[in-house]
């Protein structure tokens, strides 16, 4: 749900609506909404995931969420207006995934420590984002009984140096640090050593730590072998001479990297055309022909699920049929059919091409010159039906034995056609037309924005023939 000018949500007494199976309710950018149908949410009891973000004028929050027993996502956020805290969060045994802040100033710091006082013994919290205010001076003490956390993200708290009980968060997996205009100080190196399975760490919009970082924290932090920083090079340790991934993205985009291999990253990325965030994976497949079952599990656990939106690119050095290898020996079908096969448990289609079909080539000449398609990009239902027009280019090469893929989708301006048009082809006859080599130099010739001269051509001779057609009939 997200209308910005909603004002309330109407429920009668003992109104069965919505569905009492409901499993997902997300209330966003609700800017005009005041109050919450308590009863009708509370009826829910299936509900799994409740989200309620950017409700500016949200004062209070009814709701017991003690009501709801299925619940394991909670996003409650960025509700400027919000005076009263959730009650119940701690009494959810299957929570997952909390996103909970960005209340009224007006809520005390001891007050939403309190609201958060269960999940200290909560053994199934995986993911956490708190967002805090400058006079806030210090962290929730309950942060350090998660041992079991993964993901940690703190924004907005006031604190000068990360307490050292940190080291005990010994799950930690990726931590990120935003908007804590006074923090200098991470925890001692001793701690942050025993942060052992801690992967990547994420600090922006916090001046103080970025300028001290890369002279007085980095022994503290050096072993973590990834790390962003807005503003300043961090460099990051490398695991090999060469080779490896990378993502990047400009400042605006609301992305952030949720899990990573050294086969593959994966996004989140918010935006306006679903309730769920987009999941952008990158993806390498080993190379190795005894290593391609790893591959293929790793990608079957990826998968977010059907109702989530995901989009997986990269070169999975695989090809799914014998017509996408030219050359060489012929790829054994089991090898073929078991990259089929997780594309089909996954859900997943192909999204085509626009371009050359082989996107790999071994540069060689004669006999042994082989080329395949060994880059694309798979997309799942959800997906689809936000993007349906999306289209995969790929591109030349430069100075790669593999071409890039440029994936677009919003493809009006793209040179040639997606998959679902017919693709233009010129007819040798048209050259004895007298008005062809007309047709084609102004067509070439007249201005065309964003549009090339061949999306022009082909308009001119759409319409030409037409007129044709017409003056013969």
């Amino acid at each position: 749900m997200g209308c910005r000018s909603l004002q309330s949500i109407s429920h009668q007494s003992g109104q069965k609506c919505p569905p009492l199976s409901l499993r997902r309710l997300t209330i966003t950018d609700c800017s005009e909404l005041s109050c919450l149908p308590s009863e009708m949410i509370e009826s829910t009891r299936c509900l799994e995931l409740l989200s309620v973000t950017g409700c500016e004028k949200l004062i209070s929050f009814p709701i017991d969420l003690g009501e709801l027993p299925c619940i394991s996502v909670l996003f409650i956020n960025s509700c400027p207006e919000l005076r009263s805290l959730p009650k119940g969060i701690g009494r959810f045994s299957n929570l997952t995934e909390l996103d909970i802040g960005g209340f009224s100033e007006s809520i005390d710091f001891n007050s939403f420590q309190a609201a958060l006082d269960c999940i200290q013994q909560s053994k199934s919290l995986r993911e956490l984002s708190l967002y805090g205010w400058e006079h806030w001076d210090s962290l929730p003490y309950q942060l350090q009984n998660l041992t079991s956390l993964r993901h940690l993200k703190s924004e907005g708290f006031g604190i000068e140096a990360l307490p050292e009980w940190f080291g005990g968060l010994t799950s930690l997996f990726v931590l990120i640090l935003c908007k804590l205009k006074k923090l200098k100080h991470m925890p001692s190196k001793e701690a942050m050593q025993r942060l052992t399975k801690l992967k990547y760490l994420e600090v922006t919009h916090s001046p103080l730590l970025e300028e001290r970082g890369p002279d007085f924290e980095w022994s503290k932090i050096s072993h973590i072998p990834h790390i962003r920083a807005k503003g300043q090079t961090w460099l990051k340790r490398p695991r090999m001479a060469g080779g490896g991934l990378a993502v990047m993205w400009k400042e605006e985009l609301n992305a952030s990297i949720v899990n990573f291999s050294s086969s593959h990253i994966s996004l989140h990325i918010k935006n306006h055309f679903s309730d769920s965030p987009l999941v952008l994976t990158g993806f390498y497949g080993s190379p190795v022909t005894g290593r391609t079952k790893e591959s293929w599990r790793l990608l079957g656990r990826l998968n977010p699920g059907r109702q989530i939106p995901w989009l997986v690119m990269g070169d999975f050095n695989e090809i799914t049929k014998p017509s996408e290898k030219f050359g060489a020996a012929v790829r054994p079908f089991s090898q073929m059919n078991s990259f089929c096969k997780v594309i089909d448990e996954c859900e997943l289609s192909d999204g085509g091409y626009v371009g050359p079909k082989f996107t790999w080539s071994n540069k060689r000449e004669g006999n042994q010159f082989t080329k395949a398609r060994l880059d694309r990009a798979l997309v799942n239902p959800s997906l689809y039906n936000i993007f349906s027009n999306c289209v995969v280019q790929v591109l030349p090469v430069v100075t790669s034995d593999h071409n890039p893929l440029l994936i677009s989708c919003n493809n009006d301006h793209i040179i040639g056609t997606s998959r679902r048009t017919t693709v233009f082809r010129y007819e040798a006859a048209w050259s004895g037309k007298q008005e062809c080599i007309d047709i084609v130099g102004n067509a070439w010739a007249t201005p065309c924005d964003q549009r090339s001269p061949l999306r022009w051509f082909q308009e001119e001779v759409a319409i030409a023939t037409e007129n044709q057609q017409r003056g013969t009939e």
